[in-house]
């Protein structure tokens, strides 16, 4: 069954992309306490069809969301730039963020489509609720961080 793979996918891309990209390594799990993150990228997705193993089924949208606290976003960006923390702007912050986002975004995409067909619109930063699309399936991955936490989130829109 496809979903019972996806949190794997998840896992996996965020944790390769992470360490070989963005040179901070995953420490852990993280237990969702609900604290607000600092920032959410969000990447909407069109079409495709989503596969593991031997099952196809049609996929005709969702989004990936990349939450994390600010001691992750700051990290995480200053890691990237190769600068000190407390010299990245904010809006580099931001578009490193969204650089993450599209990159794990296209990982998963890739580990579940059968083949090509899905469209990925820009990256989007979302302060506060980002609210969620009615009839979806959702798959969360959370992750301790050498400073802070980061949340994967994919959302598959029921056909």
């Amino acid at each position: 069954m496809i979903a019972a793979c996806i949190p794997e996918v998840l896992s996996l891309s965020a944790g390769e992309t992470l360490g070989s990209m963005f040179f901070t390594p995953i420490l852990g799990s993280h237990e969702i306490t609900g604290e607000p993150p600092y920032i959410r990228v969000r990447i909407c997705f069109l079409g495709g069809v989503m596969s593991i193993g031997h099952s196809d089924s049609a996929a005709p949208g969702g989004h990936l969301d990349v939450e994390v606290s600010r001691e992750a976003a700051d990290l995480i960006a200053a890691n990237f730039l190769a600068a000190d923390s407390s010299s990245v702007p904010d809006h580099r912050v931001d578009d490193v963020l969204c650089e993450l986002a599209n990159i794990v975004c296209g990982n998963v995409l890739s580990a579940i489509a059968s083949r090509p067909g899905f469209t990925l619109l820009s990256p989007e930063i979302i302060r506060g609720e980002g609210g969620m699309w009615p009839e979806t399936e959702c798959f969360v991955e959370c992750f301790d961080l050498e400073q802070g936490w980061l949340t994967v989130r994919l959302v598959l829109k029921s056909s």
